[in-house]
């Protein structure tokens, strides 16, 4: 099993090759994800949190701080109900996911569970409305516009918080 010296040489210089290869592969990594993770902020979370649009009614329509205690105790009424709504949709969900791992489920049964899922974001929206509502009404008459031009920026938002920035 005696290799020709010419032989050898390929196998080495070829390691190296791979070995610059890997090196090479790990560094691009390293940049990559440092890159992603300390300059490109863009995709981050919110940095105002969850008071943001609270503070964006003070700043952009002028809410003062009856009208923001006002709006604050809406919110965490509103909140409340939604979340256990949505906890509920959640765990129905769950539930109906359990299901597909049976061979025969009757169609009534599926449907049973999507009624009750759509029943319950039929109130969550409902909900939703009402809230909304309420918050235009602690508005004073000259904030109104403000206000509608700020919900109207939030409501375009909706449904895109994963789209690249671009394609808004």
């Amino acid at each position: 099993m005696n290799q020709p010296p010419n032989s050898k040489m390929n196998n080495i210089s070829r390691n190296r090759v791979f070995i610059i290869i890997i090196v090479l592969l790990l560094l691009s990594n390293i940049f990559l994800i440092a890159y992603y993770s300390l300059f490109n902020k863009k995709h981050s979370p919110n940095p105002k949190g969850k008071d943001g649009f609270v503070m964006a009614l003070k700043k952009e329509v002028g809410f003062d701080e009856k009208q923001l205690n006002e709006f604050s105790r809406l919110k965490e009424t509103y909140w409340t109900s939604a979340r256990k709504k949505m906890d509920d949709i959640r765990r129905i969900k769950g539930e109906l996911f359990i299901l597909t791992k049976q061979t025969n489920v009757q169609d009534s049964v599926v449907e049973k569970y999507a009624d009750s899922i759509a029943m319950l974001q039929k109130q969550v929206e409902i909900e939703s409305f009402r809230h909304f509502q309420k918050s235009r009404a602690i508005c004073a008459p000259i904030q109104l516009p403000a206000y509608d031009s700020l919900m109207k920026k939030v409501f375009s938002r909706f449904g895109k918080r994963n789209h690249p920035p671009n394609s808004r």
